[in-house]
């Protein structure tokens, strides 16, 4: 009996350790590129691809918006996983995070934004990347506004998915 006793206490101590570390970790969020909506002026043409979204249109770029849910006031990072299938230079998939928000207890409105796109044309899945977003004592929102250039020869570009890792 007390050696059933020490396992278990044994194997909730560890479980327990398992849980601050993951905790310590962050609160990590991941976002189907599909909850991004397409801005209502803009030209291209959406479509649906499994879980992203992307450009079908082989003129013009195509603006979404993409929402950030958090229940944290300090963001440790954000990433936008996207294709680049357009070759032209310049033409990369570009994201902006905003933060807006109202300062609690106050009439103080703040407003944070950071840029990145896609580095080329790549094959595979890129990386967009964002730092820290730190709001302490606001209330607010986040979101990417995001550009998917045109589709060419190579495919189209599209959104795969977007990742919200908070400080818990």
């Amino acid at each position: 009996m007390k050696y059933r006793s020490a396992v278990m206490l044994a194997g909730l101590a560890v479980g327990s350790l398992a849980f601050i570390s993951n905790a310590a970790a962050g609160d990590d969020k991941v976002f189907s590129g599909n909850s991004c909506v397409p801005d209502p002026g803009t030209l291209g043409t959406p479509f649906l691809y499994f879980n992203s979204i992307g450009n079908d249109s082989t003129t013009n770029s195509l603006t979404v918006h993409c929402p950030f849910v958090k229940d944290s006031t300090s963001i440790q990072q954000g990433v936008m996983y996207a294709f680049d299938r357009n070759t032209a230079a310049g033409a990369d998939v570009s994201c902006t995070i905003t933060y807006g928000g109202w300062h609690v207890g106050s009439a103080t409105f703040a407003a944070t934004t950071q840029t990145a796109t896609t580095v080329g044309t790549d094959t595979g899945m890129q990386q967009i990347a964002f730092g820290a977003l730190l709001t302490p004592g606001f209330g607010g929102s986040y979101f990417a506004s995001c550009t998917i250039p045109p589709k060419t020869a190579a495919g189209a570009s599209h959104i795969a998915y977007f990742q919200l890792v908070e400080t818990p």
